[in-house]
Order: C-alpha cells, then structure tokens, then sequence
C-alpha cells in the first residue's frame, strides 16, 4: 500500500471523495502518521545492517589512563603512524608533529578533531572538565608523527592509539582502541535517523553458520562489539515508519506488508471522530475485530529461529 492509496482509502471509509481543503488534508495526513506508529507497534517494522567488524590494532597502544602533571611536557612518538585518536578530560593542550613539521592548518580530513566536530587547536587546547572527549587525526599517507600533551593543569589521557592504517571512510572510524568497538546504529551508514531499538542480539555470520553473539553492549542506538572477536556481524533492530508527506505519498508504507489493512480503519478513526463519529466508531469496531487476528497470524509465521552462540569480551 502506498501512501497515496492509504489516503483514499481513508475517503472511502468516511463516504467521502476527497479532503475538502488543505487544512482537512493535512489533519489526514497527520491521523494516518499516528495510525502507522500505532500499528507498527503491534508487530514493529525490523531491518538488519551488515557490520563489517574488524577492529584495527594499534602499533603504540597506550592502555587506560594516563595522567599529564600540570606544567609539564608529556611526549610520545611512533613511527609509519596513518592515524591516531585518545580520549582526553580536563583543562589542557596539544600540539601534533607529522614528519617534524608541527601541524597548524587543523581540519576534518588532515587535523586533530574532537567528537562533537569541534577542532583541537594547540593555541585554544580544550577544558572538558565533567567527561572524556575523544580527539582523532588522520593522514593522507604513514609518517613519524609526534603527540605532545602540555598545559597548566593536571588531566586524563585514555587510550591513546597510533595505528599504520585508518578504520574507514569517515573521520569518526578512527577511535581510541578498547575492549569494545563502538558503531552507531542510527548514523547515516546504518538506519540513518530511523533506529528504534535492537530487535535480537547481534550474529555473526561469517563461517558454515550464523552464530549469536553473545557479549555485546547497547546504549541508544550505540552498539559496542569486543574487540577480540573479528567478522561480519548482522544486526537486527526495530525502525521507525518514515513519516507520510505529500512529497512521498506515491512510495510504498514501510511497515509489514501484512499491517496494511489495518493502518486506514485506524487512521480513518482518527480523521472523522469528531466530524463523524458514527463513520469513526465504525472503523474502530473493525479495527479491534481484525488487529488480534492480524498480530497472532504473524506471531505464528514470524518466529526467528535458535542459533548457535559465540562469547567475546574481556
């Protein structure tokens, strides 16, 4: 069903033949969006993203905490280094030397970037005091790079990470390594803006057969991975509907197919409760007399089978 169709069928519903102005067309527009997060619901719309989970390890890995001691110079270095990342917490700064030419022109593909987008200029430095930001650079090829942390005050580095390749496309795939790798569920590469919730645990499916996953974190829409277990991992998880518009009434309602009769009686509902309640109550009634048949007939044909189980962690 699209969402055109949705539309007349909720005029047919009401005895009607068409909304009678823009503002009647918009309150139906707006009742069937409540009527297809409603039915979605009952059985929620689920997609599976592919994970290609394969963590880079770091060449000079500095694990957990270090502390800078105010008014101090700290220094590292590493060598056939492409890209780096740490977290840090407090009031300090840093400067980065790349083939013994200290880096001034800081921007998104070739500099220090912080995690909110905000860049790590050696001048202005950072004072995070409440949390750990995370700070990452990449190069356009492998150099003898050179990271000095200085400052008035004392604070934390976490987990400062040189690697001889980079993790992916984005800036944010360069990260601090650790037990868990971090993705973004809901980001543009994923269910970009319609992630919901998990729907089953992750499975990795590389080998003769798909196995669960067992240890893994959710927060949000992050997921974290171990890091010690390496493959292609499929995750599952419950999507929101994407919202009715007249701009994308002609595409077909992203919820199961097998829901679609009941979105107009519901969203027709909605439309004529107040104008017509006769009509209203009506749609109602059918409503309620198909909606338990509908969701036990899925239950039935929808049921996802046991796998095999694959423990990670640390």
């Amino acid at each position: 069903m699209t969402g055109k169709e949705l539309l007349e069928r909720m005029l047919v519903l009401g005895g009607r033949t068409d909304w009678q102005d823009s503002q009647q067309a918009s309150a139906a527009i707006s009742a069937a969006n409540q009527a297809i997060g409603e039915v979605n619901v009952l059985f929620p719309l689920t997609k599976t993203v592919r994970l290609l989970h394969y963590p880079l390890r770091p060449v000079v890995y500095h694990k957990g905490i270090v502390v800078h001691r105010g008014g101090e110079d700290m220094e590292f270095n590493a060598s056939g280094i492409k890209s780096l990342a740490f977290a840090v917490s407090g009031t300090g700064k840093a400067r980065l030397c790349v083939n013994n030419v200290e880096m001034t022109n800081i921007d998104e593909k070739n500099g220090l970037i912080r995690e909110d987008g905000e860049p790590l200029f050696y001048d202005d430095g950072w004072s995070d005091l409440n949390d750990f930001f995370i700070y990452r650079w990449t190069g356009a090829k492998r150099a003898d790079v050179k990271l000095v942390f200085s400052g008035e005050y004392s604070y934390m580095i976490k987990d400062l990470s040189f690697y001889d390749d980079v993790a992916g496309d984005m800036p944010e795939d360069v990260a601090p390594f650790g037990a868990w790798t971090e993705y973004d569920l809901d980001g543009v590469k994923y269910a970009n803006g319609r992630f919901a919730s998990l729907a089953a645990s992750p499975v990795m499916i590389d080998g003769d057969e798909p196995r669960e996953l067992r240890e893994y974190k959710v927060e949000g829409s992050l997921i974290y991975l171990p890091s010690n277990v390496c493959g292609e991992v499929e995750v599952k998880y419950r999507a929101r509907p994407t919202p009715l518009t007249l701009d994308n009434r002609e595409n077909e309602l992203d919820i199961d197919a097998e829901l679609h009769a009941l979105i107009p009686l519901k969203a027709a509902y909605y439309v004529y409760c107040l104008d017509d309640p006769e009509a209203a109550e009506r749609c109602l009634a059918e409503y309620n007399r198909q909606m338990p048949l509908v969701v036990s007939r899925l239950r039935k044909v929808k049921t996802p089978r046991k796998l095999k189980n694959v423990w990670g962690g640390f």
